[in-house]
């Protein structure tokens, strides 16, 4: 399984966090239900702790679609879950089990930091996106009017061509005033020093407001491989930086080769290249 979280506000009722836990239907067991179909079936437990006492949990059984036969294609299956949580510091417990192949419960940790803003002008976390749609009524994969199904990873293969992702801008208004613009870029950076990508830079003009979604995407068919980061930052009429928010990216595209003009964004420091100089590379 594959696990990401993201944070955003309600603005009426708080902090909240949301958990995308992808299942690799290879690594699971499909038995028959009461219908005579296939289907998997895992056992999830999340626990939002602090100081030994439990702030929100989900506990449930994550079913899988039904199939008529073991030759159906078993593409993974998404899980999504909300979690209203107060400002602070909380350990995250999750532990899953096949209810199919009982054996010992994977279990896994870490600690996480809820800590957004919205009164004051913050960029919430960046979900990435495997697809989305106009959302016909509320459901728990929907935000703004949008049905998003959320891409479980940081790690971009050559077949994927495109960045999609969905965030949130709140407390806008409280520097530049309901109903003026303001300036949103996007883009990508070097991951080592955060030189800017010159050929992966978007903006787009938004009107002030209390809560304003964006919904993007970056073209990478030519993005070569490395570590990045995705940034989403909103300045004002002047170009002062007013909020910002990146997420860590990996992409893999041996085929293509580096921007000569972006090699100083590469980090060599550490590496065996750091010892080497122009005249025993022109020696050798």
């Amino acid at each position: 399984a594959y696990l990401m979280m993201s944070e955003f506000v309600f603005p009426e009722q708080g902090n909240y966090v949301e958990t995308y836990l992808n299942i690799n239907s290879k690594s699971i067991i499909y038995a028959k239900n009461e219908k005579g179909k296939l289907q998997a079936s895992i056992n999830v437990n999340i626990l939002f702790m602090r100081n030994d006492s439990v702030f929100n949990y989900g506990k449930y059984n994550l079913l899988s679609p039904e199939y008529n036969d073991t030759l159906s294609p078993r593409p993974n299956f998404i899980d999504v879950q909300r979690f209203i949580l107060a400002k602070g510091s909380y350990t995250f417990e999750l532990s899953i089990t096949d209810n199919n192949n009982i054996t010992k419960p994977f279990s896994y940790s870490q600690q996480v930091i809820v800590d957004l803003n919205h009164e004051m002008p913050t960029v919430s976390s960046i979900e990435l996106v495997d697809s989305y749609k106009n959302a016909d009524t509320a459901s728990y994969i929907s935000k703004n009017g949008f049905d998003i199904i959320p891409y479980v990873s940081s790690f971009y293969p050559e077949t994927m061509t495109e960045i999609t992702f969905y965030t949130e801008l709140y407390g806008i208004n409280r520097d530049i005033p309901n109903g003026e613009t303001f300036i949103i870029n996007t883009y990508l950076e070097s991951f080592e020093n955060r030189v800017k990508m010159q050929d992966y830079f978007r903006f787009t003009r938004s009107k002030s407001d209390r809560v304003i979604p964006l919904l993007g995407s970056l073209n990478i068919k030519m993005l070569p491989s490395g570590n990045y980061n995705l940034v989403v930052e909103a300045r004002d009429k002047e170009n002062k930086l007013i909020a910002d928010q990146r997420i860590f990216i990996q992409r893999s595209n041996p085929l293509v080769q580096a921007n000569l003009n972006e090699l100083n964004a590469l980090n060599v420091q550490n590496t065996f290249v750091e010892k080497l100089n122009a005249d025993s590379l022109n020696e050798y």
